[in-house]
């Protein structure tokens, strides 16, 4: 959890806390002594839960246009258990449309990549097939011949229906400007 969320989750308890004992005190004391603090965890535990879901609508409304989110991942786990109820989305994977190369008649290089809720992020950059269902990690020792195709490598099986690959594909028929990917 950063900072700012952990000071936003304690200065908003804090304020809700100090409305609710200003109103106990206003109506003369009548609600429950426990019901100003009670308020100002609901509106911590609140808050938490709000940036935990909008996350995932934070960073990619931050992305450019012309990133396209490929894939996205939820999770559900006990000690979340609104989570149980409905799985939040914790990393995704995108392709930037100006990374998207092709190698060929039938390969496609791009950089891929992949956020973490938690971890941060990484930039891979792979190499599909669009005639078979295979991928190329590209590492530092791999080769290219002239005309940028790879040499050597360690060629990956993937299903044809694989949403990297479909996209990445797909990109590659049409001008970056004019493709059209599934949002």
């Amino acid at each position: 959890m950063s900072f700012f969320l952990l000071f936003g989750a304690i200065a908003l308890g804090l304020g809700t806390a100090g409305v609710a004992m200003l109103a106990w005190r206003v109506t003369g004391r009548r609600a429950p002594r426990w019901a100003p603090p009670l308020a100002g965890g609901l509106a911590m535990m609140s808050f938490y839960v709000w940036m935990e879901y909008a996350w995932f609508q934070r960073v990619s409304n931050q992305l450019s246009e012309r990133v396209v989110v490929v894939e996205t991942h939820s999770r559900s786990v006990w000690w979340q258990p609104w989570s149980l109820l409905r799985p939040q989305v914790v990393r995704f994977s995108a392709i930037d449309r100006a990374s998207v190369e092709p190698v060929g008649r039938e390969l496609v290089r791009l950089e891929l990549w992949l956020v973490d809720r938690y971890t941060g992020s990484a930039q891979v950059s792979q190499i599909y097939d669009c005639s078979e269902p295979r991928r190329l990690d590209v590492a530092a020792d791999t080769r290219f011949d002239d005309a940028g195709r790879p040499v050597d490598g360690d060629w990956r099986r993937v299903p044809p229906a694989e949403p990297h690959r479909r996209v990445a594909c797909r990109l590659a028929e049409r001008p970056v400007d004019d493709a059209v990917v599934p949002g």
